[in-house]
């Protein structure tokens, strides 16, 4: 598992890239902790699909001291997504927290571009047939929102580059 980890933040530190040439200084702070904030994302999808509620919250409260005070205003809302999801006990609550925390770093990827291909998915399913998205670094479709049940359910929505 930690080798995993490891690979995976070996990829993401490659992962901002300079697609966008005219970010502004306050996006520049986000532009410079995407990676950061991708990895502790994606070990948190990790968590869900296993449906273990305390290694999402364990690491949402690591990746809130490793971004520490570092994200600016104009990310706020982000941080107050991830002090919520490190401060929330049930798998359910913490998928809702999870699906808000998606949007807004779907936003942060397609506004400063990517070097590698992040996957929009989406679970048709998910919250009472409402549908429910997820980022994922890989095509494989691994459900954060029904996990082992149906991990299988969904698909690619889009792809950002």
């Amino acid at each position: 598992m930690k080798h995993t980890y490891l690979l995976l933040i070996a990829g993401l530190m490659t992962f901002c890239g300079t697609k966008n040439t005219t970010t502004e200084n306050n996006n520049t702070e986000v532009t410079q902790q995407l990676p950061t904030l991708m990895a502790g994302y994606m070990y948190i999808k990790e968590g869900l699909i296993a449906s273990n509620s305390d290694q999402v919250k364990t690491t949402a409260q690591a990746l809130l001291g490793n971004l520490g005070k570092e994200l600016n205003t104009a990310s706020a809302s982000l941080k107050e997504e991830i002090i919520a999801l490190a401060a929330t006990e049930t798998l359910e609550n913490q998928k809702i927290i999870f699906q808000s925390l998606t949007t807004m770093l779907a936003e942060m990827t397609k506004s400063t571009g990517s070097n590698i291909p992040v996957f929009i998915q989406f679970c048709p399913m998910a919250f009472d047939n409402q549908g429910g998205t997820w980022l994922s670094l890989s095509e494989e479709i691994k459900n954060p929102y029904f996990g082992e049940m149906m991990l299988t359910c969904g698909r690619v929505e889009e792809t950002i580059n």
